[in-house]
């Protein structure tokens, strides 16, 4: 028995066909639609590719309060998720903070195929300005992540800069993607489709050569850092935003009170 093992995508197909009948005979009436994503939907999955399926219902019951299962069967990952179709809308495919890849996913019809087309039509309204919401509550964790780097090369922490530069990396690969209102396609890809983003700071796609790289001058990376966070502010300031609102931690103090009070996420 092994965590991996390789499989074709028709591997993939044969038990999707096998899972469909019995999908429909466990959730009976409140069955409404079977659906791939991700790579098998695409029609890209490799060797090591994990297979994500969804199980519309009409509604959540009790018994369907988990919102997905995830288990590796003879060295395949299987996911298998359940979702209202409204739910669905809401968590995937708006706006969120998991947008960047979840905005990208189109279903590949299984069982049902007028509901999946239906809800692969979905427009999310407001895009850009959703989009720049959730820029801007990034903005704290690449801030974050991007000290986090410069403690490290300060500090002489060579073993451990690697690790924290390629934690700033993805929060930047992730603002980007809320910048340009444009979802990644899959985690791979996530570098080389940034690179194609119209809007970047100017120094972008030297750091990640230098990341790439693995780093060899410290000091030079840790200039880098300083000019893209500043480019990064200045794509900010150039759409009205403001990244400091705040000038006084005492400030904070309300502010938590007011989420609290009103039952708000920090998110």
């Amino acid at each position: 028995m092994k965590a991996l093992e390789r499989y074709t995508h028709e591997d993939r197909q044969k038990i999707v066909d096998r899972l469909a009948p019995v999908v429909q005979a466990e959730f009976g009436e409140n069955f409404l639609a079977f659906a791939a994503i991700a790579s098998f939907a695409r029609n890209e999955d490799s060797h090591y590719s994990d297979l994500e399926l969804i199980v519309f219902v009409k509604e959540m019951t009790d018994p369907l309060k988990v919102f997905g299962i995830g288990k590796i069967i003879d060295g395949m990952l299987i996911e298998l998720y359940c979702y209202t179709p409204q739910g669905y809308l809401r968590d995937v495919r708006d706006v969120s903070k998991h947008w960047i890849i979840s905005g990208s996913d189109r279903l590949a019809p299984i069982v049902n195929a007028e509901l999946i087309a239906e809800l692969n039509k979905y427009a999310t309204e407001n895009i850009d300005e959703r989009c720049l919401k959730q820029a801007v509550l990034h903005w704290p964790e690449v801030q974050e992540s991007a000290g986090k780097v410069m403690n490290a090369i300060s500090g002489g922490n060579r073993e451990g800069l690697l690790l924290v530069s390629a934690d700033m990396v993805e929060h930047m690969l992730e603002l980007l993607s809320f910048l340009n209102a444009v979802p990644f396609i899959s985690f791979g890809r996530f570098i080389s489709q940034a690179k194609s983003f119209p809007v970047k700071p100017k120094n972008w796609d030297h750091l990640v050569d230098v990341f790439n790289a693995g780093i060899p001058d410290p000091d030079v990376f840790a200039a880098l850092v300083d000019e893209v966070i500043t480019e990064f502010e200045q794509i900010f300031e150039s759409r009205g935003c403001r990244l400091y609102d705040c000038r006084d931690p005492v400030e904070m103090v309300a502010a938590l009170k007011s989420l609290v009070d009103n039952k708000q996420s920090l998110n």
